[in-house]
């Protein structure tokens, strides 16, 4: 004889039947409404995929209106006047000039073309210089990775970072 189903379990039956039927008109409800609406939506977006793209011409009166000037560039002047009096350097036995340089090494770069930014001794005027460029009565001889070799009126010096 088969086993009886209790009370109980008959009611938790009824209740599980209820909720997936809830489940399956709510289920059938979203598939109803969102499935158009999904459709018109990918409509939309392969007919606006096939329409030419409108192209936006430029805004033509910024061109044509002048440019801002650009200010006066103003150096120092001790870029452009002769070093101060020569030095001797009394450990050789010679007397090495030694020229007085009015810059400061703020920033060298290394690489293809090594530059050096110079500071002047007020921090007023900065210069980026590469070698064999000329600096007022100097020129730039050559560019280390922590020093700058200056030649002026014959005489070398050296700036160091």
């Amino acid at each position: 004889m088969p086993a009886q189903p209790s009370v109980a379990s008959l009611q938790e039956y009824e209740k599980t039947r209820r909720h997936l039927r809830q489940a399956r008109v709510a289920l059938m409800a979203v598939l109803a409404l969102g499935v158009p609406v999904l459709a018109w939506d990918l409509f939309h977006s392969v007919s606006d995929m096939r329409r030419p793209i409108e192209s936006v011409p430029p805004n033509l009166s910024k061109l044509q209106e002048p440019m801002a000037t650009i200010p006066p560039l103003v150096f120092s002047s001790a870029l452009f006047t002769p070093p101060k009096a020569a030095q001797t350097s009394p450990a050789e036995g010679t007397a090495a000039v030694v020229a007085q340089v009015d810059w400061k090494v703020k920033g060298i770069v290394m690489g293809t073309n090594r530059r050096v930014l110079l500071e002047d001794l007020e921090g007023k005027q900065k210069v980026w210089v590469t070698e064999g460029q000329q600096l007022g009565p100097s020129k730039i001889i050559r560019i280390d990775e922590r020093s700058v070799t200056l030649e002026t009126n014959g005489a070398t010096s050296e700036l160091r970072m």
